[in-house]
């Protein structure tokens, strides 16, 4: 069983391929002399043969024992551990009876495929994974969080022996307020950040009052430090405001307002062709305008300055639109270029929280490696039960 593993794993890595095609890869490599075996055991069936006797709690024990070998014998450092997920598309038709393979908010913006979600836990140095569990892809993220808090304290146990103080660092998309009541309880500390739209008041604090950064890594970075209570306890709480975000962010919203500038002009042609004698289309109503006006104003950060309106003149119904300037310079000061970040740690400095902070970069280089077509390759699975889609994930992820 463990060689089939090693096998596919390997495969994962190196050129991911089908089942049915493995055979054809593995006579080219070198392993056909470390890792002999006979034709026969490379048949697709013997592999579903032997990996369908890996059932959840036995990859759950396969992972922890790994775990903890990287941590006593290869000492992975536990000062800062990257926790984040995703989900990747499965191709599973919708009559398959897979639980795991759901439909939900796609990372590929798919709307036709029923996805799987995945939770990992990677290192600080070379995002080596420490912890994951695969979940129904219409799962909320802080829903996720919630069922593996006790399986993370877990594995607190095995980190406590090399590392007391070990901080998790996450994303936003898992705060709720029973999430940070389990994590105050249990031996970690955190980073993470904050939606700044649920905090005007941080929002509001002047720019003057934010102070350079002494590390020149964080060139272009200003930072203001405050506490606040939040999530019924007082965190430290560091807001940052970036140079490179800000332009960033900018030039992303221009890109965004063309779009919807010509949406609004071609909406508004439309219109007045529905005036015009020979329309065969359905007369509009202040109604149907109102939604479309609703749909096109629509988006973070667009809906706090472009405006538009139905506009009636001699009976004829129009639209009139534009940007508040006034709006987009107040946008510029109190919100773009700038996040909240906090933790229940008060010794860090703010270059140690936002350098923290900034590590999910980690995690988000593994999750690439899962999606690229040429190394790992998680899509698709080619798996069509609850089961092996597991094992496929638990190879992706070794």
């Amino acid at each position: 069983m463990g060689e089939y593993l090693l096998l596919a794993t390997l495969n994962r890595a190196l050129a991911p391929t089908s089942k049915r095609q493995l055979a054809a890869w593995y006579r080219n490599t070198i392993l056909v002399r470390l890792l002999p075996l006979p034709p026969a055991a490379l048949r697709s069936q013997r592999f579903w043969d032997h990996l369908h006797a890996l059932d959840a709690e036995k990859l759950a024990r396969i992972e922890e024992d790994l775990t903890r070998r990287l941590v006593e014998e290869w000492g992975v450092g536990l000062e800062a551990l990257f926790y984040d997920t995703t989900n990747f598309d499965t191709f599973l038709s919708s009559e398959n009876p897979a639980k795991l393979a759901k439909r939900g908010h796609a990372k590929s913006k798919r709307t036709d495929l029923r996805i799987v979600g995945l939770a990992l836990l990677v290192s600080w140095d070379f995002h080596i994974p420490l912890f994951s569990q695969v979940y129904q892809g219409n799962q909320n993220d802080s829903v996720t969080f919630s069922g593996v808090l006790d399986e993370l304290v877990s594995r607190y146990q095995m980190f406590r022996g090399k590392c007391e103080n070990v901080t998790l660092v996450f994303d936003k998309g898992n705060n709720s307020t029973e999430n940070f009541e389990e994590l105050d309880d249990s031996p970690y500390h955190f980073i993470g950040s904050l939606v700044p739209s649920q905090h005007q008041d941080l929002l509001d604090i002047p720019l003057q009052q934010f102070h350079a950064l002494d590390d020149p890594a964080f060139a272009g970075v200003r930072a203001y430090r405050t506490e606040k209570e939040v999530f019924g306890r007082k965190r430290t709480i560091v807001i940052t405001r970036s140079r490179a975000l800000l332009r960033g962010q900018i030039r992303g919203i221009r890109q965004h307002l063309t779009k919807k500038m010509r949406a609004l002009r071609d909406l508004q042609k439309r219109i007045v062709r529905s005036h015009e004698p020979g329309w065969r289309g359905k007369p509009y109503t202040v109604t149907n305008i109102q939604k479309n006006l609703d749909t096109i104003l629509s988006g973070q950060y667009i809906q706090d300055f472009l405006w538009g309106q139905v506009t009636r003149k001699r009976r004829r119904l129009g639209i009139a639109f534009g940007t508040d300037e006034e709006a987009y310079r107040k946008l510029k000061e109190r919100v773009l270029g700038k996040r909240i970040l906090f933790t229940d740690r008060t010794d860090l400095t703010d270059e140690q929280i936002i350098f923290g902070y900034r590590g999910q970069h980690h995690i988000e280089r593994a999750f690439r490696e899962m999606k690229d077509p040429y190394c790992i390759r998680f899509s698709p699975p080619r798996h069509w039960t609850d089961h092996m889609l597991r094992v496929h994930a638990f190879s992706c992820v070794l």
